[in-house]
């Protein structure tokens, strides 16, 4: 069996005023075929403070409302511009977990 763990990818980035609301979508899906496999996948959106940017991965460093603090890379360098630590911002993220089976070498 191979596990793959698709780390933390930030989706999108808004500006926003709002107060923290957290929406969460989960999924299950099978891979075709006769081996079994398939993949978890969670998507969240949630208010953060960005903490730094390093724009070369691209990537960025966020604190949650509850005080997690959390390093991942944006999906499009565009969606870092502007931004700057200290920005109260809206992200949606996807985490993913792949399993499947290889047959045997």
């Amino acid at each position: 069996m191979t596990f793959q763990y698709h780390e933390s990818l930030v989706t999108a980035i808004r500006r926003t005023d709002a107060a923290p609301k957290a929406h969460e979508s989960a999924a299950v899906t099978r891979t075709p075929g006769a081996k079994p496999g398939g993949t978890i996948s969670q998507q969240l959106t949630t208010v953060v403070t960005i903490e730094a940017i390093d724009p070369k991965v691209p990537s960025v460093t966020i604190r949650s409302a509850d005080g997690r603090r959390m390093s991942m890379k944006v999906e499009n360098a565009k969606n870092i511009a502007g931004y700057k630590a200290g920005d109260k911002v809206e992200i949606t993220y996807t985490q993913a977990l792949a399993v499947s089976v290889a047959a045997a070498k």
